[in-house]
């Protein structure tokens, strides 16, 4: 039974509890008929957010504001991946992840209650929907220092999960959906459903399981290979749409071939989202879609990890490597693999 697996696993209490050596964190335990009152009985109207499940905004008896997530009905899967995400958040903590405040156990499913974000998710702030409307009836535009942040923020939260925490955490679903922001804008890495453990003396593992979302996925997942630099490819594409505005799957080649052909081209800063108002950093952007290709190239061997990344973001002192010359390292991408990519024009100031 699922009470007897959470029970045996990570002791849920409400005070501080510790489990090899490791401080867990504390949550509150959630009465359903409590959960169903916050979300008006999970009424359609609530719901704010849809994936493995459903997520709604709650407001709970004292004013407080949270979101509930839930497996579809019937969905053992679903059922399994909030088991996993629960297990997982019981031992993280870090400013750039989400922040689970409480669960809830009816019968053989399992509630999740998370801290509510205000600002949504950053997909929703950055992308219209594909016939061209806005996917909020609010306008918040986000100007370059805010889109900078957002880009360190997430990369201190996957250096957290890949090195920081203890263990070395594998996300696995990197992408703009599952970022949500705070009030303060601060991005807070969500949807831990199928993140996984990695064992620090492999340099891959074996997986039949190809998770995720496809077009953020690293070529090496289609052989099975997962490694933490598959997160890393994943935030490699997220970076270019916080500087573009543009949706991967938007591309038919995808934006690494579209970064490739405006470089080659010598119009590299036209990438930038139309919405950046002057004055805005060329270098700082030329600098991030540089540190972008670093993370997109074909070979996860060649990728840097999430340290490196995290260093290079947060210090201008520190210069990235220089990146091949070839377009043919990073894959199949749509254009001729031996044309010549002079990257090296990004760090020009």
């Amino acid at each position: 039974m699922i009470i007897s697996w959470i029970t045996t696993r990570w002791p849920f209490r409400r005070t501080p509890q510790t489990a090899n050596g490791r401080e867990v964190q504390i949550f509150e335990i959630f009465d359903f008929e409590r959960i169903v009152a916050a979300t008006d009985d999970f009424s359609d109207i609530n719901i704010i957010g849809r994936g493995r499940g459903a997520v709604y905004k709650g407001i709970l008896e004292n004013g407080e504001e949270i979101a509930v997530k839930r497996a579809p009905r019937n969905a053992h899967t679903g059922n399994e991946q909030l088991q996993n995400e629960l297990n997982l958040l019981a031992r993280l903590k870090h400013k750039n992840l989400v922040k689970l405040t409480g669960f809830c156990i009816q019968q053989q499913e399992i509630i999740l209650c998370f801290q509510f974000m205000h600002n949504h998710s950053l997909d929703q702030l950055l992308f219209e929907n594909y016939d061209g409307t806005r996917i909020l009836e609010e306008e918040i535009e986000l100007n370059w220092g805010q889109r900078s942040r957002l880009i360190q923020g997430i990369s201190s939260g996957l250096l957290y999960l890949h090195e920081d925490n203890g263990d070395t955490i594998i996300h696995r679903d990197v992408k703009p959906a599952n970022i949500l922001l705070d009030r303060n804008m601060v991005p807070k890495i969500s949807d831990f459903g199928i993140s996984r453990p990695f064992e620090e003396d492999r340099s891959f593992f074996t997986t039949d399981n190809s998770r995720g979302t496809i077009r953020y996925m690293a070529p090496e997942l289609q052989s099975g290979m997962l490694s933490p630099k598959a997160d890393v490819y994943s935030f490699g594409i997220v970076i270019l749409e916080i500087i573009s505005g543009i949706r991967n799957t938007s591309c038919p080649l995808g934006l690494v071939s579209l970064v490739l052909q405006y470089l080659n081209e010598g119009r590299i800063l036209e990438l930038k989202d139309a919405r950046l108002e002057e004055p805005c950093s060329n270098g700082e952007i030329k600098r991030s879609i540089y540190i972008a290709l670093h993370c997109l190239l074909e070979d996860p061997n060649s990728r840097p990890d999430m340290r490196q990344i995290n260093l290079w973001l947060t210090s201008e002192s520190t210069h990235p490597l220089p990146l091949p010359v070839r377009a043919s390292h990073w894959g199949s991408i749509g254009i001729d693999a031996t044309t010549v990519v002079n990257s090296a024009t990004l760090l020009e100031i």
